[in-house]
């Protein structure tokens, strides 16, 4: 059909091109969706969330951009254009100047209202994928205009610096370096996006953190490491087994328990993980099996004889050691459950 701007005869229709535009943006969203999600259920590292965003992105914009080059041909240089340059406009040149300067701003103001580096990538990183994906379609669409017209810059676009027109093989590379160029855009605005989740995961984690002050001495604290229960002192476990509000018993971590609903009494309903001592703090991590088996965490503070509860919680993560213990902390897979009225030790 015919293009009303330029007369030119297109062999593809606008709403076949712009339905594959959105569905190269829209693999790029999916894709990044998809990744984080895998983060947080399917246990992926950083490093693979990264590679997973960054192929859909090019995977899918390289595929669907090659189905608009090839159904989006146009034939050869409109009729009734004898002009050589398109001059020079002021308007687009302040454009461009805004869009340098506004980033700056953006940065400043940033780092004069927030003092802490994380509060301002949460501040930034949005802008900056925004920004990205606002470019990307700017780009895919110019690049869909020179190829409807053969020529750079395509027909009514504005210039900020007087431009001379090419026809042919220049404007065949202009069309491959924008659409080449969208696609990077793209890819910056999802490693954005991943990097903001990964910022805001981390405050979360470290506010949560900072108001558990029994856990952050777990972290910085060297802790000396037991695996007999005998070895956790007197107090310690007189105060542990009087949480227990049936069998107050804790098998060591190489004896038999009642791990599942199928009861023996002769064995222990909790088993012993790892303990940990200081002069003034105590840790203790171990199983409690039954109906619904779970991992208890359980920190004393000790000051002369006196033995009180600091922190209680569960932890979401198989532990086997005070490493993979502090790891499990780090990693936000230990609850607070502290001020539970319930009591279940």
């Amino acid at each position: 059909m015919p293009c009303p701007s330029c007369r030119v005869v297109l062999r593809a229709g606008n709403t076949t091109e712009t339905l594959f535009l959105l569905i190269t943006l829209g693999g790029g969203i999916i894709g990044g969706v998809l990744a984080i999600y895998a983060h947080e259920r399917l246990g992926w590292t950083n490093a693979d969330v990264l590679k997973f965003a960054i192929a859909a992105a090019v995977g899918g914009g390289s595929i669907c951009g090659f189905v608009i080059w090839q159904l989006g041909d146009y034939t050869s240089r409109p009729r009734g254009e004898d002009e050589d340059f398109v001059e020079a406009d002021r308007a687009t040149r302040l454009r461009v100047l805004g869009l340098v300067i506004a980033p700056i701003l953006l940065l400043l103001l940033a780092r004069v209202a927030f003092k802490n580096a994380a509060d301002q990538l949460l501040i930034m990183l949005p802008a900056w994928a925004a920004a990205w994906f606002g470019a990307s379609i700017c780009l895919l669409w110019v690049g869909i205009r020179v190829k409807r017209s053969g020529r750079w810059p395509p027909p009514g676009m504005r210039m900020a610096a007087r431009t001379r027109i090419r026809r042919g093989k220049y404007a065949m590379w202009s069309r491959i370096v924008l659409v080449s160029a969208a696609g990077f855009a793209t890819v910056a605005a999802l490693a954005g996006l991943f990097a903001w989740h990964v910022t805001s995961q981390f405050v979360a984690e470290e506010a949560w953190l900072t108001r558990n002050h029994a856990l952050v001495k777990v972290l910085t604290a060297n802790y000396q490491p037991v695996s007999r229960v005998d070895a956790i002192p007197t107090g310690v476990r007189a105060a542990l087994f009087g949480l227990m509000k049936d069998d107050p018993r804790l098998a060591n971590p190489d004896e038999r328990f009642n791990s599942t609903d199928v009861v023996d009494r002769r064995f222990p309903m909790r088993r012993l993980i790892v303990a940990g001592g200081l002069p003034t703090s105590w840790l203790v991590c171990y199983e409690h099996g039954g109906r619904g088996y779970v991992r208890h965490l359980v920190i004393f503070g000790v000051r002369d004889d006196r033995v009180e509860l600091q922190f209680s919680g569960s932890v979401g993560a198989k532990v086997t050691s005070l490493r993979e213990l502090r790891k499990a902390i780090r990693e936000g897979h230990v609850s607070d459950n502290t001020r539970d009225a319930s009591g279940h030790y």
